[in-house]
């Protein structure tokens, strides 16, 4: 865990994860990503966009990194795109059995600083083939089946189906930057 973690964040963290392991079902696990995707995008897209852009300094929140505390909401809609593809990617790579292309990049230094609204419809996008994938992966019965698994560096081995419930937990986090973001600048 990053340095910035308390001993209580560190538990909180990995306990809230596991429960959402042992709690959710692969297509309860989708219902989450898929509400916390269509409240980030209403979020967005019922506020001004030069709002959106503007570098905030918030408290660092459970479950952040004290990096992304001044990032805009499109910085972090441009990161969870970045995630959501992926652990797109990262599922079908284990679902073909090849763990070699699933290492875990650290995404803050992929997002640039100048991002502006075309992160909306890439996010959008990448939402889309990521709900559409599990989606067949659920109906096809496969996330059931073994696989390999990548190793998190704060929450140990993730398999098929503990990396589609990270997605949603991934997206619950950083749903809670962007509500903080948005109300330091006095918007929501």
């Amino acid at each position: 865990m990053p340095e910035e973690f308390s001993l209580f964040e560190n538990v909180w963290l990995k306990s809230s994860f596991e429960l959402r392991c042992l709690t959710g079902s692969f297509a309860g696990n989708t219902r989450r990503f898929e509400k916390h995707a269509e409240h980030i995008l209403r979020t967005i897209n019922s506020n001004d966009y030069g709002l959106l852009s503007q570098y905030p300094k918030i408290p660092r929140l459970m479950g952040m990194q004290n990096e992304s505390r001044e990032w805009t909401v499109f910085m972090v809609v441009d990161h969870l795109r970045l995630h959501i593809d992926f652990v797109l990617n990262a599922i079908r790579a284990l679902v073909i059995d090849d763990e070699l292309r699933t290492a875990v990049p650290r995404f803050r230094y992929l997002v640039p600083d100048d991002v502006g609204a075309e992160c909306i419809d890439q996010f959008q996008d990448s939402v889309w083939q990521y709900t559409g994938f599990v989606g067949n992966l659920f109906d096809s019965g496969k996330f059931r089946e073994p696989s390999g698994s990548i190793l998190h560096p704060w929450l140990g081995r993730l398999n098929v189906k503990r990396l589609h419930a990270y997605a949603g937990f991934h997206l619950s986090i950083h749903r809670s930057q962007i509500q903080k973001i948005l109300a330091t600048e006095g918007i929501a």
